[in-house]
């Protein structure tokens, strides 16, 4: 199992310590400064500080497509509350999100431990992270062979179990990932009135790409913008033979 440990101190009500560590050697201190003030203003800086350090910093080196192998062992009970949907505590829900629903690490086991002692003033080394609160969000990412770093919706995972009902597959979002990591997946070719359609819809400048595996109807909508050369996910569909140009 793969642990991160988090420990907050409040600085103020608008920004937060939160000393972290995944073993006796890898440990660092981040500041969690947000642009709002909030009296829950340290449980939304360690979920915030969690988030990026399993998916910006990557410190177990790769982005989880499931939470199973993970334990996180934070300081306030308030995160594991959120985590299950059993919190009130409305400023920090957003911030909880991808611990929850059809996220990735919405299986992870979330342990509330006694924080570690830590003084800022002795660390030299303080990663800050800045947070416009109305604009925050998170993103369910993963590494693919054809994509890059491709976003996966919350409306494609929904799709996804949807079409796949029928196989008893119980952790749609992770057989999901598994299917779109297979080297094998090739590009369809839409015939010209379903591309215009295509293009109507997703506006200029972001192009829809149909994806899939040669032997199933099962089809994924990956929609690049052009000016990031950001992939997203957007939904999931299973069509015939008719729907592709000849």
């Amino acid at each position: 199992m793969m642990r991160l440990k988090t420990s907050t101190l409040k600085q103020s009500s608008s920004a937060a310590f939160v000393f972290w560590r995944t073993g006796a050697a890898n440990s660092g201190l981040l500041r969690v400064e947000f642009d709002v003030q909030d009296e829950d203003i340290d449980v939304a800086a360690e979920l915030v500080a969690i988030h990026h350090l399993v998916f910006k910093r990557q410190v177990f080196d790769r982005i989880p497509n499931t939470g199973k192998p993970f334990i996180f062992k934070v300081s306030r009970g308030a995160v594991r509350k959120l985590a299950l949907g059993k919190s009130d505590k409305s400023f920090a829900r957003r911030y909880a999100k991808f611990l929850t629903g059809t996220n990735p690490l919405s299986d992870t086991e979330i342990l509330v431990e006694e924080p570690e002692e830590f003084d800022p003033a002795t660390v030299s080394d303080i990663e800050t992270i800045r947070v416009e609160h109305e604009a925050y969000h998170t993103k369910d990412e993963i590494e693919t062979p054809a994509f890059g770093r491709l976003v996966i919706t919350s409306h494609a995972v929904l799709r996804f179990a949807e079409r796949s009902a029928d196989q008893g597959i119980k952790r749609p979002r992770a057989s999901l990932a598994r299917r779109l990591v297979n080297p094998n997946l090739k590009r369809f070719e839409l015939n010209a009135a379903v591309k215009r359609h295509k293009d109507s819809k997703y506006g200029s400048g972001r192009e829809a790409e149909i994806w899939g595996h040669e032997s199933e109807a099962l089809k994924f909508v990956i929609v690049k913008d052009q000016a990031t050369g950001q992939s997203v996910l957007t939904t999931v569909f299973s069509r015939t033979e008719e729907y592709w140009n000849e």
